[in-house]
């Protein structure tokens, strides 16, 4: 949703005050107005639990149909923001922490949920900005043994009828078709252009078929919005040039394009990295440059996203071609180093999830494993 022309993420308190008895803003299918937080404010304990839980449904009702804005701090009447209600917030950093924390009861994850806070005279407004769900459909487990399934329908949260429920799981096995499909589309393209061994490191957000999560990479370079991170600047051999899918940075004369970065449009980030055989022997394949640049890639994309607070789930894809019958040399054992061989010539590694890459702990844990999984698949102990 887009007020005078903005995205929330740039929303003022004139913004805000533009929803005021605005019937282009009234409740509906991808906005909802709340007074506060009740489970915050509430002084008993069992209040607090079923303000957790009401809570933990609204986000879900938006996340099971096409997303939407949760709006805290504003008054409602028939439908219509009717006033502001500052919210009195001492810490910003822990009262998000707090509204994290209070999702947890969602399955199978927390949605992608953003959380603004704008400054109004005498305190905040909230938005919180939920994307429509890549794993629904989402539920609040209220104990072990309730479940409940929700789902926006025009201004109202109803329960998601069986239909609904199945649709919304046969959407989410969609996914890995389409990631899938995108990292054959992108091999075939790299395979006409190269006839030696390389690697391919794609991280592709869950949401890179939304169009509504479309980051216009160059415009917003040009204009000061992003900046390249530090962990790609190894593998920038030129100036940045725009094309069809976003930007890619080739050498100017050509010979440094055995590695090659790009960014899409659609969220993803791509490093294509030619592979080499060893002083040993020809048939010594040198791998460790390409395990090492796949933590560098993932890290750029945390830097990257966290320039505009992207909160979002994504996949690390690892792809290895033409290197069936090379040999790995393991050299933590010099005297009699341990020999093993690649068994193939297209290795198409199965995605790793990040929860949300702006996780640090999650970021870091996932590289760890993401360059085990390469390593057994090139057959690395």
């Amino acid at each position: 949703m887009k007020i005078n022309n903005k995205n929330f993420e740039d929303w003022s308190e004139e913004d805000i005050r533009t929803l005021l008895n605005n019937e282009d803003f009234r409740e509906g299918q991808f906005l909802d107005y709340k007074r506060t937080f009740d489970f915050l404010e509430a002084t008993e304990k069992l209040q607090r639990i079923k303000g957790k839980i009401e809570f933990c449904n609204d986000v879900c009702s938006f996340a099971n149909a096409d997303g939407g804005e949760l709006i805290f701090g504003i008054a409602e009447k028939d439908g219509f923001a009717s006033g502001i209600r500052p919210l009195d917030i001492k810490n910003i950093d822990k009262f998000e922490l707090d509204l994290r924390n209070a999702l947890l009861p969602v399955q199978p994850s927390m949605p992608n949920v953003e959380f603004r806070f704008i400054s109004v005279e005498g305190g905040y407004v909230v938005v919180v900005h939920i994307e429509k769900g890549i794993f629904k459909p989402y539920m609040t487990v209220e104990d072990q043994s309730v479940f409940r399934f929700f789902a926006r329908h025009g201004n109202r949260k109803d329960a998601m009828s069986y239909s609904e429920i199945r649709d919304s799981f046969l959407y989410a096995a969609s996914l890995s078709t389409e990631i899938k499909r995108f990292r054959i589309e992108r091999l075939t393209e790299l395979l006409e252009d190269s006839k030696s061994m390389f690697g391919i490191i794609h991280v592709i957000p869950a949401t890179f078929t939304n169009p509504a999560n479309y980051i216009p990479v160059c415009d917003w370079y040009k204009e000061g919005k992003v900046y390249i991170p530090n962990q790609w600047n190894n593998y920038i051999r030129g100036k940045m040039i725009p094309n069809v899918d976003g930007v890619w940075f080739p050498s100017e004369d050509g010979y440094g394009d055995f590695q090659v970065l790009r960014l899409f449009n659609n969220g993803s980030v791509e490093l294509k990295c030619d592979l080499y055989t060893g002083y040993k022997s020809e048939t010594q394949l040198i791998s460790a440059e390409f395990i090492e640049a796949i933590g560098e890639v993932i890290s750029g994309m945390a830097e990257f996203y966290r320039q505009f607070n992207r909160h979002s789930t994504v996949y690390v894809c690892t792809t290895i071609i033409g290197c069936k019958g090379y040999r790995n040399y393991d050299e933590q054992f010099s005297f009699r180093p341990i020999i093993s061989q690649v068994d193939r010539n297209r290795i198409l590694c199965t995605p790793i999830e990040i929860k949300d890459i702006l996780d640090v702990e999650n970021v870091e844990d996932i590289i760890k494993e993401c360059r085990k999984t390469t390593k057994y698949a090139l057959g690395i102990r």
